[in-house]
C-alpha cells in the first residue's frame, strides 16, 4: 500500500449506490465540520468505492478520523450504511486481542517493531450501545504502517493472542505456513502422531502388564481350587469313615435304626420271626451319628435295662438302638405302663 501523507479515506463501497459529487462535499463539509483551510485536496476512487481527503496537517487528519470514524450512516433506498474513515498514510490497524493486563504499550511497540512502523497504540473501549459503555474491552490496537506480514498468533512475555489486521496474510496457529490451518498442518499432523504413538506405547505397556499378570492369577486360582477340593474330599472321607463306623453289621434277628430320630415309621409284620428281617420295611430313614441308648423294649412285657454288649439269643447287639421305631413307641428313657405291651404287641415285635 503506498503512503499518502496527510490523507484520509471515507469508504463507501458497501453502499449499492455511490453518492454523487455533491453529496460527498456536503458531507465532508457538514458532517465532518471541516473548512477550507483545512482541505487541501478531494479524489475520488470509482476503483476502490472510495474518497481521498488530503488535510493541510496531519493532525487534522488523524482528528477528524478519531471523531468520526464508524459514527456516521448513509441511507440509500430505506436501509442505513455505516461509513468508515481510515487514514491513508500506509499505517493499517493492528489489533491484539489476548493480552492480559500486565502487559505495557510499551512492551507491544518494542514487539511489533520487527513487523513495521509503529504510529500509535490504544485500548479499545465498548461503545456507547453497552451497558459499560465507554469501559476497556481488553483488545489493544496499534497503528502502524507494516513492512513485513504479522503472523496470525503471536507470542508476547509467554501469553500467546491473535492478531489481526486489514491485507494480513493468515498463517497457521502451528507454524508459520500461509493458507491453512488445524489439521491440514504438516506440524500439526506431526505433534498428533507423537501424541498418537506415546498414547499406543502406554496401552502396549498396560497390555503387556495385564497379560504377564494373567498366568499368575489363573495359577492362583486353579491352586485355590485344587485346595479346596483336596480339603472337600478329605472331609468327606472323613464322613464316610464316621459313617462306616457308625453302621456296623446287624445280625439276622433284628433291626437297629441308627441317629436321633427317624423321618419315616418303621413297620414289621407280626409274622416275623426272630431271623426274618425280610419282612421289614421302610420307605427312608435318615441314618446319623450313634447315639447310646439307655433302655431296650423286649416283648416279655418288661423293661429291662441291658448291660452293654449282652447276648441275645447268641446274636450281639450295639450299646445305640433305635429311639423310634413308630408313633406309638414311648422315649426309651421312659418306663412302659402294663397297659401299653398289648397294644404293640399287635403291631411291632422286638427281640
Amino acid at each position: 500500500m503506498r503512503r499518502r501523507e496527510n490523507t484520509f479515506r471515507i469508504e463507501y463501497a458497501n453502499v449499492p449506490k455511490k453518492p454523487s459529487f455533491e453529496e460527498l462535499h456536503e458531507f465532508i463539509g457538514t458532517v465532518l465540520g471541516m473548512t477550507h483551510e483545512e482541505v487541501q485536496r478531494i479524489q475520488c476512487s470509482r476503483t476502490l468505492g472510495c474518497a481521498f481527503v488530503t488535510a493541510n496537517e496531519l493532525s487534522i487528519a488523524q482528528k477528524v478520523v478519531e471523531q468520526h470514524d464508524d459514527k456516521h450512516d448513509i441511507e440509500c433506498d430505506g436501509k442505513l450504511y455505516r461509513i468508515r474513515l481510515k487514514m491513508e498514510d500506509g499505517a493499517v490497524e493492528v489489533k491484539l486481542y489476548d493480552l492480559p493486563i500486565d502487559i505495557t504499550d510499551a512492551q507491544i511497540v518494542e514487539f511489533l517493531r520487527k513487523y513495521g512502523e509503529v504510529l500509535s497504540i490504544y485500548e479499545q473501549v465498548w461503545g456507547e450501545g453497552y451497558r459499560f459503555g465507554g469501559y476497556p474491552t481488553g483488545v489493544r490496537i496499534a497503528k502502524m504502517v507494516v513492512k513485513h506480514n504479522i503472523p496470525s498468533y503471536i507470542t508476547l512475555d509467554g501469553e500467546t493472542t491473535n492478531v489481526s489486521y486489514y491485507g494480513q496474510q493468515l498463517t497457521c496457529r502451528h507454524c508459520t505456513e500461509f493458507v491453512h490451518s488445524g489439521i491440514s498442518c504438516i506440524q500439526n499432523k506431526k505433534l498428533l502422531i507423537q501424541k498418537l504413538s506415546t498414547d499406543q506405547n502406554v496401552k502396549s505397556y498396560a497390555n503387556v502388564a495385564r497379560q504377564s499378570a494373567g498366568p499368575r492369577v489363573a495359577t492362583q486360582t486353579a491352586t485355590k481350587h485344587a485346595n479346596g477340593s483336596k480339603q472337600l474330599g478329605q472331609k468327606q472321607a472323613g464322613g464316610n469313615q464316621s459313617s462306616s463306623g457308625a453302621e456296623k453289621p446287624t445280625s439276622s434277628s433284628s433291626w437297629q435304626v441308627v441317629g436321633k430320630k427317624s423321618t419315616h415309621l418303621l413297620s414289621i409284620p407280626k409274622h416275623a420271626g426272630p431271623g426274618d428281617t425280610a419282612g421289614m420295611q421302610t420307605t427312608e430313614t435318615l441314618f446319623k451319628q450313634p447315639q447310646n441308648l439307655g433302655s431296650q423294649i423286649s416283648l416279655s412285657g418288661e423293661t429291662s435295662m441291658p448291660m452293654p454288649n449282652r447276648k441275645h439269643d447268641g446274636t450281639e447287639t450295639d450299646d445305640s438302638t433305635a429311639s423310634s421305631i413308630s408313633k406309638r413307641t414311648r422315649r426309651s428313657t421312659k418306663k412302659l405302663r402294663p397297659d401299653d405291651h398289648e397294644a404293640m404287641d399287635d403291631d411291632v415285635q422286638l427281640l
